[in-house]
């Protein structure tokens, strides 16, 4: 199998899934729609604000609150991500699996 080699930004786009299968992220055209346990929790525009190829890793800010940041550090097949936020002073990290293209 050829390694992916596609920059983040190109890999971000998708349906990802949580491991436990609850909570679910579809990406696409700048906005990201969150489904938890089958409800709607959250729809955000996103932008782009850092990316780092190398590393595979880029920042995301939803609706352009600068205190509303995500890090997703993509794993080196782009099957797989972890995300990491800071929510009400405590940092939490999400890994989310790749589904299916949007």
């Amino acid at each position: 199998m050829k390694p992916d080699l596609r920059p983040p930004r190109e890999v971000l786009p998708g349906h990802w899934q949580e491991q436990s299968g609850n909570l679910h992220y579809y990406i696409g055209d700048g906005r990201l729609l969150i489904i938890s346990d089958g409800k709607t929790v959250g729809e955000y525009v996103f932008e782009i604000v850092e990316e780092n190829f190398q590393e595979l890793w880029l920042k995301i800010k939803l609706d352009a609150d600068d205190a509303n940041l995500r890090t997703i550090r993509f794993d080196f097949k782009r099957k797989g991500f972890m995300e990491t936020f800071t929510f009400k002073g405590v940092t939490l990290n999400n890994i989310m699996l790749f589904v299916e293209p949007v």
